[in-house]
Protein backbone atom coordinates (compact mmCIF):
# COMPACT_ATOMS: atom_id res chain seq x y z
CA UNK A 1 0.00 0.00 0.00
CA UNK A 2 1.27 3.52 -0.94
CA UNK A 3 2.88 5.56 1.71
CA UNK A 4 1.41 8.72 2.45
CA UNK A 5 2.49 11.68 4.92
CA UNK A 6 1.88 12.57 8.54
CA UNK A 7 1.78 16.21 8.73
CA UNK A 8 1.35 17.64 12.73
CA UNK A 9 0.96 21.35 12.05
CA UNK A 10 1.07 23.89 15.15
CA UNK A 11 0.71 27.34 14.56
CA UNK A 12 0.95 30.13 17.40
CA UNK A 13 -2.76 31.94 17.44
CA UNK A 14 -4.69 34.02 20.00
CA UNK A 15 -7.90 33.17 20.81
CA UNK A 16 -9.59 36.93 21.50
CA UNK A 17 -13.15 35.68 22.43
CA UNK A 18 -12.56 33.00 24.85
CA UNK A 19 -9.58 31.67 26.46
CA UNK A 20 -8.84 27.86 25.99
CA UNK A 21 -6.63 25.59 27.42
CA UNK A 22 -7.17 22.16 24.80
CA UNK A 23 -4.05 21.44 23.09
CA UNK A 24 -2.40 18.56 21.01
CA UNK A 25 -0.99 15.90 23.83
CA UNK A 26 1.72 13.43 23.63
CA UNK A 27 2.81 14.42 20.28
CA UNK A 28 5.91 13.09 19.43
CA UNK A 29 6.67 16.03 16.69
CA UNK A 30 8.28 19.16 18.38
CA UNK A 31 6.55 22.31 18.47
CA UNK A 32 8.28 25.34 17.77
CA UNK A 33 7.53 28.96 17.21
CA UNK A 34 5.48 30.62 14.61
CA UNK A 35 4.40 28.67 11.14
CA UNK A 36 6.96 25.67 12.19
CA UNK A 37 5.93 22.70 10.26
CA UNK A 38 7.34 19.10 11.23
CA UNK A 39 6.59 16.17 8.80
CA UNK A 40 7.19 12.69 9.11
CA UNK A 41 6.02 9.85 7.54
CA UNK A 42 2.98 7.03 8.27
CA UNK A 43 0.94 5.51 6.34
CA UNK A 44 -2.09 5.74 4.46
CA UNK A 45 -3.88 8.53 5.70
CA UNK A 46 -3.03 12.17 6.03
CA UNK A 47 -3.69 13.77 9.56
CA UNK A 48 -2.90 17.37 10.44
CA UNK A 49 -3.26 19.12 13.97
CA UNK A 50 -3.69 22.59 14.30
CA UNK A 51 -3.06 23.66 18.57
CA UNK A 52 -4.45 26.84 19.06
CA UNK A 53 -3.59 29.42 21.00
CA UNK A 54 -3.25 32.96 20.00
CA UNK A 55 -4.38 35.46 17.64
CA UNK A 56 -5.29 38.66 16.54
CA UNK A 57 -8.29 38.79 14.90
CA UNK A 58 -11.64 38.26 15.87
CA UNK A 59 -12.11 35.15 13.04
CA UNK A 60 -11.94 31.75 14.07
CA UNK A 61 -10.50 29.47 10.81
CA UNK A 62 -9.40 26.11 10.72
CA UNK A 63 -6.05 26.60 11.52
CA UNK A 64 -7.52 28.38 15.17
CA UNK A 65 -8.55 25.58 16.44
CA UNK A 66 -7.30 22.10 17.48
CA UNK A 67 -8.29 19.87 14.52
CA UNK A 68 -7.15 16.27 13.27
CA UNK A 69 -8.16 15.11 9.91
CA UNK A 70 -7.79 11.47 8.41
CA UNK A 71 -8.16 10.52 5.13
CA UNK A 72 -8.98 7.46 3.44
CA UNK A 73 -5.97 5.68 0.98
CA UNK A 74 -8.17 6.14 -2.40
CA UNK A 75 -9.51 9.60 -1.31
CA UNK A 76 -8.75 12.58 -4.27
CA UNK A 77 -6.69 15.68 -3.45
CA UNK A 78 -10.25 17.41 -4.50
CA UNK A 79 -12.55 15.95 -2.23
CA UNK A 80 -10.26 16.80 0.57
CA UNK A 81 -10.11 20.19 -0.42
CA UNK A 82 -13.44 20.78 -0.75
CA UNK A 83 -14.26 19.54 2.70
CA UNK A 84 -11.76 21.80 4.03
CA UNK A 85 -13.11 24.85 1.87
CA UNK A 86 -16.39 24.35 3.37
CA UNK A 87 -15.47 23.06 7.26
CA UNK A 88 -13.76 26.39 7.06
CA UNK A 89 -16.65 28.80 5.28
CA UNK A 90 -18.93 27.31 8.01
CA UNK A 91 -16.14 27.74 11.22
CA UNK A 92 -15.35 31.33 10.36
CA UNK A 93 -18.94 31.98 10.55
CA UNK A 94 -20.63 30.29 13.50
CA UNK A 95 -17.11 29.21 16.07
CA UNK A 96 -16.99 33.60 15.78
CA UNK A 97 -20.02 34.36 16.33
CA UNK A 98 -20.65 35.97 19.93
CA UNK A 99 -21.04 33.85 23.12
CA UNK A 100 -19.73 31.08 21.83
CA UNK A 101 -17.33 28.64 24.18
CA UNK A 102 -14.58 28.25 22.22
CA UNK A 103 -13.34 25.82 24.19
CA UNK A 104 -16.06 23.80 23.62
CA UNK A 105 -16.09 23.54 19.84
CA UNK A 106 -12.34 21.43 19.62
CA UNK A 107 -10.91 19.13 19.66
CA UNK A 108 -12.12 17.64 16.54
CA UNK A 109 -11.17 14.33 14.56
CA UNK A 110 -12.94 14.50 11.09
CA UNK A 111 -12.26 11.31 9.12
CA UNK A 112 -13.20 11.55 5.79
CA UNK A 113 -13.62 8.08 3.95
CA UNK A 114 -13.18 7.00 0.34
CA UNK A 115 -15.79 4.07 -1.13
CA UNK A 116 -12.81 1.06 -0.01
CA UNK A 117 -13.95 -0.66 2.62
CA UNK A 118 -10.46 -2.49 3.08
CA UNK A 119 -9.68 1.29 3.67
CA UNK A 120 -11.91 1.98 6.16
CA UNK A 121 -10.73 -0.71 8.01
CA UNK A 122 -7.37 0.62 7.67
CA UNK A 123 -8.28 4.02 8.84
CA UNK A 124 -9.85 2.55 11.92
CA UNK A 125 -6.89 1.18 13.11
CA UNK A 126 -5.02 4.73 12.71
CA UNK A 127 -7.86 5.68 14.73
CA UNK A 128 -7.70 3.52 17.55
CA UNK A 129 -4.07 4.07 17.40
CA UNK A 130 -3.97 7.46 17.44
CA UNK A 131 -6.72 7.65 20.51
CA UNK A 132 -4.46 5.15 22.77
CA UNK A 133 -1.27 7.12 21.86
CA UNK A 134 -3.30 10.68 22.69
CA UNK A 135 -5.99 10.06 24.51
CA UNK A 136 -5.07 6.79 26.77
CA UNK A 137 -7.98 7.44 29.21
CA UNK A 138 -10.78 7.06 26.55
CA UNK A 139 -9.50 3.80 24.53
CA UNK A 140 -10.87 1.78 27.54
CA UNK A 141 -14.61 3.26 26.40
CA UNK A 142 -13.98 2.97 23.17
CA UNK A 143 -15.03 0.09 20.30
CA UNK A 144 -11.05 0.48 19.72
CA UNK A 145 -10.64 -2.00 23.06
CA UNK A 146 -12.96 -4.40 21.79
CA UNK A 147 -12.61 -7.36 19.60
CA UNK A 148 -12.09 -6.98 16.35
CA UNK A 149 -14.07 -8.84 13.76
CA UNK A 150 -12.88 -11.71 11.62
CA UNK A 151 -12.35 -9.07 8.74
CA UNK A 152 -10.55 -6.82 11.40
CA UNK A 153 -12.93 -4.03 11.34
CA UNK A 154 -13.93 -2.77 14.27
CA UNK A 155 -17.13 -1.28 13.69
CA UNK A 156 -16.43 2.41 13.90
CA UNK A 157 -16.57 3.35 10.27
CA UNK A 158 -17.20 0.14 8.88
CA UNK A 159 -20.60 -0.88 10.37
CA UNK A 160 -23.81 -0.69 8.75
CA UNK A 161 -21.05 0.24 5.43
CA UNK A 162 -21.54 2.45 3.56
CA UNK A 163 -21.18 4.43 6.18
CA UNK A 164 -23.47 7.77 7.22
CA UNK A 165 -21.93 11.16 7.60
CA UNK A 166 -22.21 11.64 11.11
CA UNK A 167 -21.00 13.51 14.29
CA UNK A 168 -21.10 10.05 16.57
CA UNK A 169 -18.96 11.82 19.03
CA UNK A 170 -18.25 14.55 21.73
CA UNK A 171 -15.96 15.61 24.33
CA UNK A 172 -18.69 15.40 27.15
CA UNK A 173 -19.93 12.34 26.75
CA UNK A 174 -17.34 10.89 29.18
CA UNK A 175 -16.75 8.09 26.35
CA UNK A 176 -14.56 10.40 23.50
CA UNK A 177 -11.73 12.61 23.72
CA UNK A 178 -13.16 14.63 20.51
CA UNK A 179 -15.79 15.75 18.35
CA UNK A 180 -16.14 12.38 15.80
CA UNK A 181 -16.90 13.82 12.35
CA UNK A 182 -16.72 10.94 10.22
CA UNK A 183 -18.06 11.75 6.47
CA UNK A 184 -19.10 8.93 3.82
CA UNK A 185 -17.74 8.57 0.85
CA UNK A 186 -19.03 10.98 -2.22
CA UNK A 187 -18.57 10.69 -6.01
CA UNK A 188 -16.94 13.35 -7.48
CA UNK A 189 -17.95 15.58 -9.66
CA UNK A 190 -21.71 13.75 -9.47
CA UNK A 191 -21.79 14.39 -5.44
CA UNK A 192 -19.73 18.15 -5.11
CA UNK A 193 -22.61 19.80 -4.01
CA UNK A 194 -23.55 17.13 -1.39
CA UNK A 195 -20.36 16.96 0.28
CA UNK A 196 -20.17 21.12 0.20
CA UNK A 197 -23.55 20.82 1.53
CA UNK A 198 -23.17 17.94 4.50
CA UNK A 199 -19.45 19.08 5.44
CA UNK A 200 -21.40 22.26 6.65
CA UNK A 201 -24.30 20.99 8.34
CA UNK A 202 -21.94 18.48 10.42
CA UNK A 203 -20.24 21.87 11.49
CA UNK A 204 -23.46 23.33 12.68
CA UNK A 205 -23.71 20.69 14.78
CA UNK A 206 -20.91 20.94 16.02
CA UNK A 207 -21.54 24.47 17.04
CA UNK A 208 -25.32 23.65 17.87
CA UNK A 209 -24.19 21.13 20.97
CA UNK A 210 -21.27 22.62 21.76
CA UNK A 211 -23.54 25.39 23.54
CA UNK A 212 -24.95 22.91 26.83
CA UNK A 213 -22.99 19.82 26.44
CA UNK A 214 -20.98 20.71 28.74
CA UNK A 215 -24.19 21.18 31.42
CA UNK A 216 -25.43 17.77 31.79
CA UNK A 217 -24.41 14.50 30.43
CA UNK A 218 -27.76 13.08 30.77
CA UNK A 219 -29.42 12.68 26.99
CA UNK A 220 -32.59 13.31 28.48
CA UNK A 221 -31.52 16.42 30.07
CA UNK A 222 -30.24 17.60 26.43
CA UNK A 223 -33.39 16.37 24.69
CA UNK A 224 -34.88 19.09 26.41
CA UNK A 225 -32.56 21.84 25.82
CA UNK A 226 -32.33 20.88 22.26
CA UNK A 227 -35.81 20.09 21.55
CA UNK A 228 -35.46 16.43 20.15
CA UNK A 229 -38.15 15.70 22.86
CA UNK A 230 -41.02 18.49 21.87
CA UNK A 231 -44.30 18.38 21.10
CA UNK A 232 -46.48 15.14 22.30
CA UNK A 233 -44.87 12.53 24.04
CA UNK A 234 -40.66 11.43 24.64
CA UNK A 235 -40.02 10.02 21.25
CA UNK A 236 -36.96 12.09 19.30
CA UNK A 237 -37.88 14.35 16.64
CA UNK A 238 -35.46 16.05 14.58
CA UNK A 239 -37.52 19.10 13.10
CA UNK A 240 -35.59 21.47 14.88
CA UNK A 241 -31.85 20.51 15.74
CA UNK A 242 -32.25 19.07 12.09
CA UNK A 243 -33.88 21.65 10.43
CA UNK A 244 -32.01 24.60 11.75
CA UNK A 245 -28.57 22.25 9.96
CA UNK A 246 -30.28 21.72 6.80
CA UNK A 247 -31.58 25.25 6.51
CA UNK A 248 -27.95 26.18 7.38
CA UNK A 249 -25.95 24.27 4.66
CA UNK A 250 -28.59 25.24 1.82
CA UNK A 251 -27.60 29.37 3.29
CA UNK A 252 -24.24 29.02 3.75
CA UNK A 253 -23.36 26.49 0.69
CA UNK A 254 -25.15 29.43 -1.41
CA UNK A 255 -23.27 32.22 0.34
CA UNK A 256 -19.89 30.38 0.03
CA UNK A 257 -20.10 30.08 -3.66
CA UNK A 258 -21.11 34.05 -3.74
CA UNK A 259 -24.29 33.02 -5.34
CA UNK A 260 -27.08 33.66 -3.04
CA UNK A 261 -29.66 32.43 -5.82
CA UNK A 262 -28.59 29.24 -5.51
CA UNK A 263 -30.31 28.73 -2.23
CA UNK A 264 -33.41 28.23 -4.43
CA UNK A 265 -32.37 26.03 -6.16
CA UNK A 266 -31.11 23.87 -3.50
CA UNK A 267 -34.36 24.13 -1.66
CA UNK A 268 -36.85 24.08 -3.92
CA UNK A 269 -36.71 20.18 -5.02
CA UNK A 270 -37.24 19.45 -0.94
CA UNK A 271 -40.53 21.27 -1.14
CA UNK A 272 -42.19 20.32 -4.29
CA UNK A 273 -39.94 17.57 -6.15
CA UNK A 274 -41.35 14.47 -5.70
CA UNK A 275 -39.30 11.99 -3.46
CA UNK A 276 -41.68 9.17 -3.72
CA UNK A 277 -39.62 6.16 -3.66
CA UNK A 278 -40.90 2.82 -3.96
CA UNK A 279 -43.69 3.52 -1.72
CA UNK A 280 -45.41 5.52 -3.70
CA UNK A 281 -45.04 8.56 -1.38
CA UNK A 282 -45.83 12.27 -2.75
CA UNK A 283 -43.97 15.48 -2.69
CA UNK A 284 -42.52 16.68 1.08
CA UNK A 285 -45.21 19.37 0.79
CA UNK A 286 -48.06 17.44 0.61
CA UNK A 287 -47.23 14.40 2.54
CA UNK A 288 -46.78 17.37 5.46
CA UNK A 289 -50.21 19.26 4.72
CA UNK A 290 -52.25 15.88 4.50
CA UNK A 291 -50.69 13.32 6.94
CA UNK A 292 -52.64 14.76 9.92
CA UNK A 293 -49.24 14.79 12.01
CA UNK A 294 -47.52 17.90 13.35
CA UNK A 295 -43.82 18.82 12.67
CA UNK A 296 -43.14 18.83 15.90
CA UNK A 297 -44.56 15.02 16.37
CA UNK A 298 -42.53 13.80 13.51
CA UNK A 299 -40.12 11.08 14.98
CA UNK A 300 -37.32 9.96 12.86
CA UNK A 301 -39.17 6.43 11.90
CA UNK A 302 -42.28 8.22 11.09
CA UNK A 303 -40.59 10.32 8.82
CA UNK A 304 -37.20 11.89 9.23
CA UNK A 305 -36.81 12.91 5.98
CA UNK A 306 -39.89 14.93 6.16
CA UNK A 307 -38.72 15.98 9.90
CA UNK A 308 -35.80 17.35 7.88
CA UNK A 309 -36.72 19.01 5.01
CA UNK A 310 -39.97 20.61 6.71
CA UNK A 311 -37.93 21.32 9.74
CA UNK A 312 -35.58 23.94 7.19
CA UNK A 313 -38.27 25.25 5.79
CA UNK A 314 -40.04 26.43 8.85
CA UNK A 315 -36.38 27.99 10.05
CA UNK A 316 -36.51 29.48 6.63
CA UNK A 317 -40.13 30.83 7.78
CA UNK A 318 -38.61 32.09 11.03
CA UNK A 319 -35.85 33.53 9.16
CA UNK A 320 -37.57 36.03 6.74
CA UNK A 321 -39.39 37.03 9.88
CA UNK A 322 -36.64 37.44 12.86
CA UNK A 323 -33.21 37.54 10.66
CA UNK A 324 -30.97 34.37 11.26
CA UNK A 325 -29.11 35.51 14.02
CA UNK A 326 -32.36 34.94 16.11
CA UNK A 327 -31.22 31.17 15.23
CA UNK A 328 -27.90 31.28 15.87
CA UNK A 329 -28.77 33.08 19.78
CA UNK A 330 -31.45 30.51 20.30
CA UNK A 331 -28.62 28.14 20.57
CA UNK A 332 -25.94 30.36 22.18
CA UNK A 333 -28.75 31.25 24.79
CA UNK A 334 -28.94 26.86 25.45
CA UNK A 335 -25.61 27.59 27.91
CA UNK A 336 -28.01 28.88 30.31
CA UNK A 337 -29.95 25.42 30.56
CA UNK A 338 -32.82 26.81 29.36
CA UNK A 339 -35.53 24.39 28.16
CA UNK A 340 -36.53 24.37 24.47
CA UNK A 341 -40.02 25.52 24.87
CA UNK A 342 -38.90 28.57 26.88
CA UNK A 343 -35.55 29.50 25.07
CA UNK A 344 -38.01 29.39 22.07
CA UNK A 345 -40.50 31.53 23.17
CA UNK A 346 -37.33 34.27 24.21
CA UNK A 347 -36.30 34.65 21.18
CA UNK A 348 -39.36 34.58 18.42
CA UNK A 349 -42.54 35.87 20.64
CA UNK A 350 -44.97 32.94 20.62
CA UNK A 351 -44.97 29.47 21.66
CA UNK A 352 -43.28 26.54 18.85
CA UNK A 353 -46.48 25.03 18.86
CA UNK A 354 -48.86 28.47 17.34
CA UNK A 355 -45.63 29.14 14.99
CA UNK A 356 -45.83 25.63 13.89
CA UNK A 357 -49.57 26.22 12.82
CA UNK A 358 -48.91 29.28 10.99
CA UNK A 359 -46.23 27.87 9.56
CA UNK A 360 -48.49 25.13 8.51
CA UNK A 361 -51.08 27.77 6.98
CA UNK A 362 -48.59 29.41 5.04
CA UNK A 363 -47.47 26.85 3.43
CA UNK A 364 -51.06 25.41 2.73
CA UNK A 365 -52.82 28.83 1.58
CA UNK A 366 -49.71 30.32 -0.91
CA UNK A 367 -48.37 29.46 -4.37
CA UNK A 368 -44.71 28.39 -4.90
CA UNK A 369 -44.14 32.04 -6.01
CA UNK A 370 -44.45 33.14 -2.58
CA UNK A 371 -43.23 30.35 -0.31
CA UNK A 372 -40.20 30.89 -2.85
CA UNK A 373 -39.69 34.64 -1.70
CA UNK A 374 -39.42 33.67 2.47
CA UNK A 375 -35.81 32.60 0.93
CA UNK A 376 -32.78 35.20 1.93
CA UNK A 377 -32.02 37.69 -0.87
CA UNK A 378 -28.55 38.14 0.28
Amino acid sequence: MSKKYFYVIFILLISCTVPDDLSVQDTTTTTESQDTTTTTESKDTTTTTVAPSRKTSNKVNLEDIEITFFYGAELSELAKNILLENMNYAVKNLFSYPGVKLQNLQPIIVVQLDNNFESAIELEAQYCEYIEKNNRKFFSNSKCSKKQNNDGSRGIFTENWPYNSSISSNPFNNESCCWLLTMQPYELPKQEKSLRMTSIHETFHIFQISNYADLTDNNYEQFLIDGKISGDGYEHKPWWVEGNAVFFQHLYHARSLNDIGIIKETMRPSLFSCYCGDQGLGTIRDRFLNNGIKLYNYTWEIDSQLAYEMGSWFTAYLVNIHGEEKILDFWINTQTGILFEDNFLKFFGKDYRTYVDEFEDFIRNNDEKTIMEILPTE
